[in-house]
């Protein structure tokens, strides 16, 4: 069974009402190369100074700032996870921001507990490369 399926993400940005493009183009790659645990991948869509923060998620909870910090703490969180399946439920574009809302199921290794999270992350950017992310979750955990 793979670690991640995001298989809906794609199809969920490709129906939206806006040409797949800039902003949209960027997080597909990042959420492809983050399915294919080809993290190296990302390190070309971050800012030098790029800022991730996220609340509501226990086991990843957390700031970090700096690319390189920020795409540790991706690859780190990511290794804690198994059997994820991540759905795309609405996507939102103006200028320089994008926001995804997002259902997500899956697995933590640590202690094989069940999770289930619903959640807005907001993606900001500085050209095409993503300069902050925030991450607001409600989640729940089972088992």
């Amino acid at each position: 069974m793979p670690d991640r399926d995001f298989a809906g993400v794609h199809s969920t940005i490709e129906k939206s009402q806006t040409p797949v493009q800039g902003p949209q183009q960027v997080v597909l790659a990042i959420y492809a190369a983050v399915a294919a645990d080809n993290f190296e991948a990302l390190q070309a869509h971050f800012t030098a100074d790029a800022e991730l923060h996220i609340y509501g998620f226990p086991a990843s909870e957390g700031s970090w700032i700096g690319r390189e910090q920020v795409l540790r703490a991706v690859q780190s969180n990511f290794a804690m996870i198994t059997d994820q399946r991540l759905e795309i439920t609405a996507i939102v574009q103006q200028d320089q921001v994008l926001a995804v809302r997002v259902h997500e199921t899956g697995q933590l290794k640590a202690d094989l507990r069940r999770y289930e999270s619903n959640g807005v992350i907001w993606f900001t950017f500085e050209g095409l490369q993503v300069k902050r992310v925030e991450e607001f979750f409600h989640s729940v955990l089972r088992g």
